[in-house]
């Protein structure tokens, strides 16, 4: 690992010796080898990776840097390739005879890849490079390599990654028959088993589903995955009577560049069984034989009682 103080050493050594440049990312050192010889240096490299994060849209670009070193010393050339396909460059900038040595890149001449013909353009002018495609596919993403030649035969490479995500799609609620839930649904009787499927369609990389009940997350979920995503079943083992109005969320999220989506539903329940508050609720005894208007009349024998509870007719 090199000082920084031996950097600036590399940095400023005269012109006849071969020069290594580095950028120094996040005020943290690269560490590299280096060669310090009178003729020119053909393998010297130094890799420095940094990821860029792009959400996929009809109109998602990207910027995909490339430090070319300081001006006092131009690049001659410069070009990108894909990591796994080095022999195949994406984009390249060659000094023109002129150039070389003084105006470095800024007056180049471009070549292209045909896969990002008139989508893709790479300035010399900012500091860093960057190389801009539009028009984005997911076919796109991956590890890029930018590598950038010198005067006298250094060479750096610069890789980057380019992750595209696909946000996943809005969550289906489906009952245990796999009918569709909007709103408030139900009313499901107290004691029974509640059953709510979530369905999540697309994704990359492939987003997390979870169930809550309002700012509660549930555990008693089961995952399976489907031919274009997931679903995640959430099983309420006994309903009771304070799920009366209780919001269960399905929420899938696979990126902070996005907040996630999220379906809801209401529970309504039935009203309490009558059957079970009669058991509960005692009924005052009422029996014909028993039962005596407010004048002491009993209907099954005829007779009144008297104030001394002896009957007359």
């Amino acid at each position: 690992m090199l000082t920084y103080l031996e950097l600036q050493q590399i940095f400023t050594i005269g012109l006849q010796t071969p020069r290594i440049y580095c950028n120094l990312l996040s005020s943290s050192y690269i560490s590299y080898t280096h060669r310090l010889q009178k003729r020119p240096a053909t393998h010297s490299r130094c890799l420095v990776s940094r990821a860029v994060n792009v959400l996929l849209s009809p109109t998602a670009s990207a910027e995909l840097p490339c430090d070319l070193g300081p001006r006092s010393e131009p690049a001659v050339r410069a070009w990108w390739h894909r990591a796994n396909s080095p022999q195949a460059p994406l984009y390249t900038l060659d000094a023109l005879p002129s150039h070389r040595g003084t105006g470095g890149l800024v007056q180049a001449r471009h070549s292209v890849a045909d896969s990002l013909r008139n989508r893709a353009h790479f300035s010399a002018v900012r500091r860093p490079a960057l190389l801009s495609i539009s028009s984005l596919r997911y076919e796109d993403h991956g590890l890029y390599v930018c590598n950038v030649e010198f005067k006298y035969g250094a060479r750096k490479s610069y890789e980057v990654e380019l992750e595209i995500i696909v946000a996943p799609s809005q969550p289906i609620i489906l009952d245990e028959k796999m009918n569709v839930l909007n709103g408030t649904v139900g009313p499901y009787n107290e004691g029974t088993l509640l059953i709510l499927n979530c369905v999540v369609n697309g994704g990359k990389p492939e987003p997390r589903v979870t169930w809550r009940q309002g700012s509660v997350h549930l555990h008693r979920v089961y995952h399976q995955k489907e031919q274009d995503g997931r679903k995640v079943t959430l099983h309420v083992r006994t309903l009771r009577r304070d799920h009366l109005g209780a919001v269960f969320t399905c929420e899938a999220a696979n990126s902070n560049l996005t907040a996630p989506v999220h379906t809801s539903v209401t529970l309504a329940m039935n009203p309490v069984n009558p059957a079970h508050v009669a058991e509960k609720t005692p009924t005052p005894t009422r029996s014909s034989e028993q039962a005596a208007d407010s004048k002491g009349y009993h209907r099954s024998t005829g007779f009144y009682t008297t104030s001394r509870g002896k009957p007359r007719p």
